[in-house]
């Protein structure tokens, strides 16, 4: 990270500009924080983006990921999936493809585990569920993809470089 240097002349002209320096450079610390932290936002929106628009399901897909300016903190940001597919997707139903638990990441609380879902027919290897035109429809589940997993492994294993490019070596 490039280092930033203020010198203070032991006058009271020289204590003013120190500290018109350090504000000048507070705010660019602040700047740059943005810029990071938008900058990691968008290769997690990125991910979890291409991760649940290729994701194999055999119901309906409805999952849209957008990237919203953070309410809570300043200059932070918010990645956000919504859609009744989300959880199915994220974190997989039924012991066919996940075992007791095929997700690689611990599960957000209240999130249940593989078979506990609804009727607990995930615990079987197949069951039958009725799809939106009321036909029954044979399944073995989903497997766990985790689109939001994999973007925060993405986003920390590139946190270094983005932090280097950022702020400069």
């Amino acid at each position: 990270m490039s280092e930033h240097e203020i010198v203070i002349d032991l006058s009271r002209r020289g204590v003013q500009d120190a500290i018109r320096q350090f504000a000048e450079y507070t705010k660019w610390v602040d700047d740059k924080c943005k810029q990071l932290s938008e900058s990691l936002a968008k290769i997690g929106y990125s991910v979890a983006s291409v991760r649940f628009d290729s994701a194999w399901y055999t119901g309906t897909n409805d999952v849209k990921v957008e990237l919203q300016k953070s309410e809570n903190v300043i200059g932070g940001f918010t990645i956000i999936a919504q859609g009744h597919a989300v959880c199915f997707i994220e974190f997989g139903a039924g012991v066919h493809y996940n075992g007791s638990d095929g997700y690689p990441g611990q599960r957000a609380a209240g999130v249940v585990g593989i078979g506990e879902y609804g009727m607990h027919h995930g615990r079987q290897d197949y069951w039958t569920y009725l799809d939106t035109d009321g036909q029954p429809q044979i399944t073995h589940g989903t497997p766990a993809q985790a689109p939001m997993y994999y973007a925060v492994q993405e986003m920390q294993q590139k946190f270094l470089d983005i932090a280097k490019e950022v702020f400069g070596n």
